[in-house]
């Protein structure tokens, strides 16, 4: 993660699965914000303001449907870094901060460990605690459907 905020931080997503794709071809995947919708259960759209090519300190919206039943929600969003193998996003508010990333790792050929972390710190952490099982569940239904992509192509 880029940035370490001082105080209470809870983390409540750390996983990691082998995807059976060459790094390159799971690295485009995720670089391509505007795509994942496409791929991404319960991620409606992504709203930028420009569609050049993201770059760090370019900000987006995602529209999470948090069930079937809700409406999306906005979450305003920060891309902080978008290297070859690591992409981290997040947003925050009054010293607080949530952070949102897949680190990746060719373990073979046509093999890529892909490392999902997410966590917040300070008062955003003290206030997600109710949704984060919701949070979980959605990161955890992300990273499945990453693996079920390149299973399927």
């Amino acid at each position: 993660m880029s940035e370490h905020t001082k105080g209470f931080r809870r983390t409540w997503i750390d996983h990691t699965t082998d995807v059976p794709a060459n790094i390159d071809d799971v690295a485009a995947l995720l670089h391509d914000l505007d795509g994942w919708p496409k791929w991404t259960p319960g991620l409606t759209e992504v709203r930028r303001s420009k569609r050049n090519p993201p770059r760090p300190g370019g900000k987006f919206t995602m529209m999470i449907k948090p069930a079937s039943f809700h409406p999306p929600l906005p979450v305003p969003c920060m891309l902080l870094k978008l290297e070859p193998n690591y992409i981290e996003w997040g947003g925050g508010l009054a010293g607080s901060v949530v952070r949102h990333s897949f680190e990746l790792t060719q373990v073979g050929p046509d093999l890529t460990r892909v490392r999902q972390l997410e966590y917040a710190t300070n008062a955003i952490a003290l206030l997600t605690l109710i949704a984060e099982p919701g949070i979980y569940k959605h990161d955890l239904r992300w990273q499945n459907a990453l693996g079920a992509y390149f299973t399927k192509s």
